[in-house]
C-alpha cells in the first residue's frame, strides 16, 4: 500500500528562496545558544492554550519568539499559536500582527480544519491586503518576491466556496472587464474583455500551476464547466499586454489556477463537492493531496453534466415546420444587378422554368426571381424535410453537455511530473438555428479533448540564481464522432435558383469532423539575482508543432480520419516552429519604487509559408508603494499571431479560409492605482488604453463567412473594484466602463464594437452568522450591448441588447460534521429573462443572432473536506 502512495501522490514543494531563508536563520537562531527554545516549549503553550491559559502560553512562545530562539519551522508554529491566544482574548491589534509575521515566513499559509472562523477570516484579509506582493506568477515561476507592475486580482478558495461557483467561467463573470456570452453549443462560452470581442477567447492565456491550457489548434480557452474547483486555492488574473513576458495568447492577460497543497505537518487532505440542480445539471469533484516522508503528490476528478437551458419554446430554435409557411422566400432566393445576370448567362437552359423568372430592362437582366409555383415548391420542399428521422430521432432541439477532467502530479526534491486531461461531449445546436442546424440527439455534437503532459525541473543555488525548465507535451483533438447535421434548405440559402428549378429536394446532411494537433513547448529561464534591487530573468521559448490545418470531414466517422479539407491542398498537417529569447527585469530604486522592462523576440514559420515577420516586443512598468497606497504603470506592445483555426479552418458556416492573415498588433497604457487603508479595506482604480491593428472577426462577406482583419480596434476604459470587511459581514464591488470602436479598413468608417456593454456592476455582499451559516449575495448588472448595422457585427439582424439585471444567492451551513458544508444556491433569482449575442457572424439564419440565456435556477451542494 506505501508504494501505491508512493507513485500516484509522490510530491513535495519547495521554494528555494524560503528554504535558504528558513536555513539561515535556523543556523543563526541556533548559534546564539537559546538551547532552551525547542519543541517542548511549543507543546507547553499548546497545552496552555487548550485549557485556557492563554496568558501563560504567550508569555512562555514570546520568551522564545522575541529573542529570536525559535528554528524558523517553530516559529510558524508559535505564530500561529500566538494568533489563536490573541484571539481568544479579543486582542485584535496583536492577532493581526502575528498573523502578518506568519503569512510573510509563509505566504500560502492555509489554517487547520480546527482553527476558529475568525482566525480563517483574519488571514483571508492579510492575504488579500499582500496578495500583490506575495503571489504572482512569472513565465512559469510562482514568485512572491516581485513586484510587478500588472493590474492583478485574486480570488481565493474560501470565496470561490461562499460564492457556491459551479464552473470556472462564474468566477470570471464577477471580476470587472469580462462579459460573457454564453451559446451552450461547440464554442460554449465566448468571453469579451476591456472592450475586445474576439469570442475564440484566444487572447488570454490560462495556466494551471503555470502549465499552458490553451488549444493548440485554435489558441483559445475552452469553458465548458470541466474545470474542478475543489482543489484551487487561488485564481490569479493579470489584466493587460502580458505578451513580452507570458508569450502566446498573453496579448489581454493571463490567467493563474494555483491548486491546492498541503500545509506544514499535514499527511493528507482531501477535498470534494457534488451539487445537482435546474436543467438536470450536476457535478461532482474530488482532490486528494498525499505527503509522505520524500514525496507530494496530487490527484483530481470532476465530472459535470447538464441539460443546459432548453431553447425549443423560443422562435429561432421552434423545430415546427410551420415556421416556413410565413418565410419570404421571395426575398431570400432572388437575384439582382451582376449576379441576376451572371445567372441567367449560365443557366440558360433553365431560363423559361415554371419555378423561376427572369425580369429585364429592355435586354438588360436586372432580376430573377422564384414564381409563385417556385415559392411554393420551395416552401414545401423545406416542410417536408421535417418528416424524416435522425439518428432514428425526429428532428428537433437537443442539447446537453457532459465532461470529465482528471489531473495529478508528484514532486521528488526539485522534480515534478504532471498531467491534465480533460474530454467534452456537448450538443452544437446553438451554433446555428432551426434553419441550419439538428440538435444532438441527431447528430449535432462536438467531441473535443485536449491533454497536457509536463515535466518540471526546479534548481535554486544560494539565492542568487534560480533555474527553471517547463517541458509540455500538449494534445488538441476534435474526436471522430463530432459532426453536424446541416438542414440544406432553399430557407438559409444552401439551395439556390437552380436547385429550385431542376427539383432538387431539401434535407439533413451529416457531415463528421476530425482534428488532431500536437505541440511541444520547452520554457527555461534562469532568475539571477545580482544584488538586492536588481533580478534578471533570461529565457527561452521553444515551440515546435504538428498541426491539423483544416478539419477533415466525411460522411461517417470512420471516413473523417481519411478526408480532405475544404479545397486546401498540402495543408493536412502544418509544421512550425517558434523561438522566443526573453528577458524580465526589476530594478528597485529605493524601498519603495520598482522600475520594470520585459522584452521578447519572437521567430516563427509556417510550413508553406515563410512565416510571420519576427517581432520585438516590449513592456515598460513602474510600481511606487508608499504604504498605504501603490501606483502602478505600464507601456506595452500588443501581439497576437493568427491560430490555425484562424488561417485554414472551414467548419460549419465559416465557408472559406483566409491563409493571408496579419497578426494582431498594437500597444496598450495601463495605470492601476490602489488603496489599502487597513487589512480589512482595499481598493482599486485602474485606466487603460490600448490600439489594436489588424483586428481578426470572423465576418461575412459576398454570402460567405471568414475569418478577416477588419480593421483596428481603439478602447479606452476605466475599472474599479473594493473590497471592505466589518466584523463579520464583507461588502466587494466593481465597475467597468469601456469605449470601445473599430476603424474598418474597407473605408465604411469607425464604428462601435459590437457585443460590448459600455458599463458593468457587481455588487457582493457576504455575511457570516453564528460562526457556521454564510450567505452570499452577488448582482451582475450589465448594461446595454449593441449590435447591427451601425457596429462591428454588421450581420446581425437585432440592434440591441437589454440591460441585465441578474442577482445569486448561497446560503451555505458548515461543520454541520467536521468539514461537511452544505449549500443551496439560487442563480438569476430574480427570473429575468433576457438573451445574449450570438457569434461575430450571427445573422438569424445561419448563426443564431441572440441565446436566450436561463431563468431562475435551484441547485443543492455537498462540500467535504478533512
Amino acid at each position: 500500500m506505501q508504494k501505491i502512495w508512493f507513485l500516484i501522490f509522490g510530491r513535495i514543494r519547495i521554494d528555494g528562496g524560503v528554504l535558504l531563508l528558513l536555513f539561515f536563520l535556523g543556523v543563526c537562531f541556533r548559534a546564539s545558544g537559546q538551547s532552551s527554545c525547542d519543541d517542548e516549549v511549543l507543546l507547553k503553550a499548546k497545552s496552555d492554550y487548550n485549557v485556557g491559559m492563554f496568558g501563560e502560553s504567550i508569555q512562555g512562545l514570546r520568551a522564545c519568539t522575541d529573542v529570536q530562539g525559535f528554528s524558523l519551522g517553530q516559529l510558524k508554529e508559535a505564530y500561529h499559536l500566538l494568533v489563536l491566544n490573541y484571539i481568544a482574548l479579543d486582542n485584535s491589534e496583536a492577532s493581526q500582527y502575528y498573523m502578518e509575521q506568519l503569512l510573510r515566513l509563509e505566504p500560502d499559509f492555509v489554517p487547520g480544519l480546527s482553527d476558529p472562523q475568525a482566525l480563517w477570516m483574519l488571514a483571508e484579509q492579510i492575504k488579500y491586503g499582500l496578495s500583490e506582493d506575495y503571489s504572482i506568477t512569472i513565465a512559469g515561476n510562482e514568485d512572491k518576491r516581485k513586484r510587478l507592475p500588472y493590474t492583478v486580482h485574486i480570488v481565493d478558495a474560501k470565496t470561490i466556496q461562499r460564492r457556491g461557483y459551479n464552473t470556472f467561467a462564474e468566477v470570471l463573470k464577477d471580476l470587472p472587464g469580462f462579459s460573457f456570452s454564453s451559446d451552450f453549443g461547440s464554442q460554449h462560452v465566448n468571453a469579451y474583455h476591456r472592450g475586445n470581442n474576439n469570442t475564440d477567447f484566444n487572447n488570454f492565456l490560462l495556466l494551471i500551476d503555470g502549465i499552458e491550457q490553451n488549444s493548440v489548434w485554435s489558441g483559445g480557452i475552452r469553458m465548458y464547466g470541466q474545470y474542478p474547483l475543489s482543489n484551487v486555492a487561488k485564481i490569479e488574473v493579470i489584466y493587460g499586454s502580458s505578451y513580452s513576458l507570458f508569450g502566446q495568447q498573453a496579448q489581454q492577460g493571463v490567467i493563474n489556477i494555483v491548486t491546492k497543497a498541503l500545509g506544514e505537518g499535514e499527511k493528507v487532505s482531501v477535498s470534494s463537492q457534488v451539487a445537482y440542480g435546474h436543467n438536470q445539471t450536476y457535478l461532482a469533484d474530488v482532490s486528494v493531496v498525499r505527503r509522505t516522508k520524500d514525496f507530494e503528490g496530487s490527484l483530481v476528478f470532476r465530472y459535470y453534466g447538464s441539460g443546459l437551458n432548453s431553447l425549443s419554446s423560443f422562435e429561432e430554435f421552434n423545430y415546427s415546420p410551420t415556421v416556413y409557411s410565413s418565410y419570404n422566400y421571395l426575398n431570400k432566393l432572388s437575384l439582382t444587378g451582376i449576379e441576376a445576370r451572371e445567372f441567367a448567362a449560365q443557366n440558360t437552359d433553365i431560363i423559361n422554368n415554371v419555378n423561376l423568372r427572369v425580369l429585364k430592362d429592355g435586354n438588360l437582366v436586372v432580376r430573377v426571381e422564384p414564381t409563385q409555383i417556385g415559392i411554393q415548391n420551395a416552401r414545401n420542399r423545406d416542410q417536408q424535410a421535417f418528416d424524416t428521422l435522425i439518428n432514428g430521432k425526429p428532428i428537433g432541439y437537443s442539447n446537453h453537455v457532459g465532461n470529465y477532467y482528471i489531473g495529478g502530479r508528484f514532486k521528488v526534491v526539485n522534480l515534478e511530473l504532471g498531467y491534465n486531461i480533460w474530454l467534452t461531449e456537448v450538443g452544437n445546436v446553438n451554433d446555428g438555428t432551426r434553419f441550419s442546424l439538428g440538435g444532438k440527439n441527431n447528430l449535432g455534437l462536438w467531441r473535443p479533448l485536449q491533454s497536457n503532459y509536463y515535466v518540471h525541473y526546479h534548481k535554486d543555488y544560494s539565492g542568487k540564481l534560480t533555474l527553471h525548465n517547463i517541458s509540455t507535451f500538449s494534445i488538441s483533438k476534435i474526436r471522430r464522432e463530432s459532426a453536424y447535421t446541416q438542414f440544406v434548405s432553399y430557407a438559409n440559402g444552401k439551395l439556390g435558383l437552380r436547385d429550385l428549378a431542376t427539383n432538387v429536394l431539401s434535407g439533413w446532411e451529416s457531415v463528421y469532423y476530425y482534428e488532431l494537433s500536437r505541440e511541444f513547448h520547452n520554457n527555461t529561464h534562469f532568475d539571477f539575482k545580482l544584488f538586492n534591487q536588481l533580478d534578471v530573468i533570461l529565457g527561452l521559448n521553444i515551440r515546435s508543432g504538428l498541426v491539423k490545418g483544416d478539419f477533415h470531414k466525411g460522411t461517417t466517422p470512420s471516413a473523417s480520419v481519411q478526408g480532405s479539407g475544404s479545397g486546401q491542398q498540402n495543408l493536412q498537417y502544418v509544421n512550425y516552429q517558434n523561438y522566443s529569447p526573453y528577458m524580465h527585469m526589476s530594478l528597485a530604486l529605493g524601498s519603495v519604487t520598482n522600475l520594470i522592462l520585459n522584452t521578447r523576440y519572437d521567430h516563427t514559420r509556417l510550413q508553406d509559408r515563410k512565416g510571420f515577420d519576427d517581432r520585438l516586443n516590449y513592456q515598460a512598468g513602474l510600481v511606487f508603494s508608499p504604504d498605504p497606497f501603490r501606483l502602478k504603470f505600464t507601456f506595452g506592445t500588443l501581439y497576437q499571431p493568427p491560430s490555425m483555426k484562424q488561417l485554414f479552418s472551414t467548419d460549419f458556416a465559416r465557408d472559406s479560409s483566409n491563409v493571408s492573415l496579419n497578426p494582431e498588433e498594437g500597444h496598450i497604457f495601463d495605470l492601476n492605482v490602489v488603496y489599502r487603508p487597513s487589512t480589512a479595506s482595499r481598493f482599486s482604480v485602474s485606466a487603460y488604453y490600448l490600439k489594436q491593428d489588424n483586428l481578426i472577426n470572423e465576418v461575412h462577406e459576398n454570402r460567405r463567412i471568414l475569418y478577416k482583419n477588419i480593421g483596428t480596434l481603439k478602447a479606452i476604459g476605466v475599472e474599479f473594484m473594493g473590497k471592505f470587511q466589518y466584523k463579520n459581514y464583507t461588502l466587494s464591488a466593481n465597475a467597468s466602463y469601456v469605449d470601445s470602436k473599430v476603424d474598418f479598413f474597407d473605408g465604411s468608417g469607425e464604428f462601435e464594437t459590437g457585443n460590448i456593454p459600455a458599463y458593468s456592476f457587481y455588487l457582493g455582499l457576504n455575511a457570516l452568522y453564528f460562526e457556521k451559516l454564510n450567505v452570499n449575495a452577488r448582482l451582475n448588472w450589465v448594461g446595454e450591448r449593441k449590435a447591427g448595422t451601425l457596429t462591428s457585427v454588421k450581420a446581425n439582424t437585432e440592434t440591441a441588447f437589454d440591460v441585465v439585471s441578474n442577482l445569486d444567492v448561497t446560503f451555505g451551513y458548515s461543520d454541520l460534521l467536521p468539514g461537511l458544508t452544505l449549500q443551496l444556491k439560487g442563480m438569476n433569482v430574480l427570473d429575468q429573462q433576457f438573451s445574449d449575442p450570438g457569434s461575430l457572424s450571427a445573422d438569424g439564419i445561419l448563426r443564431s443572432n441572440e441565446i436566450p440565456q436561463p431563468k431562475f435556477m435551484l441547485f443543492g451542494k455537498i462540500l467535504y473536506d478533512f
